[in-house]
């Protein structure tokens, strides 16, 4: 989900466009792999903290990109937001908190008529 999202590889990118609000951590990636980062409960870097950093997020890294007279702003944030917030339940260290396919499935669908 992450890579389709962000265009990037989770844990090893020192792209602008993940590290945006934050310093671009130097890590050697050589030295840990992503099983051990994970079982340490490290997950990747969202770009973004807070709404106001998605908006600026949006406008510099998405919206340039997309055609004319698509979606209106507040209708990528929502999408945006409502897609992340799955992919970090997806993350939950207590594999009973995790979202099943089912339900993964329905949020899907749900995200995806706010985009018609």
């Amino acid at each position: 989900m992450y890579e389709l999202f962000f265009e990037e590889k989770p844990f090893f990118s020192n792209s602008p466009k993940i590290h945006k609000f934050s310093q671009s951590p130097h890590q050697d990636s050589l030295a840990l792999s992503v099983p051990v980062m994970v079982v340490r409960g490290e997950r990747p870097k969202i770009p973004w903290n807070n709404n106001e950093e998605l908006e600026v997020w949006l406008r510099e890294f998405i919206e340039p990109f997309e055609k004319k007279n698509s979606l209106d702003h507040e209708t990528v944030c929502n999408v945006c937001s409502d897609y992340v917030e799955l992919m970090k339940q997806c993350w939950n260290s207590i594999p009973s908190k995790r979202p099943s396919f089912r339900e993964i499935t329905q949020y899907l669908e749900k995200i995806y008529s706010k985009l018609k």
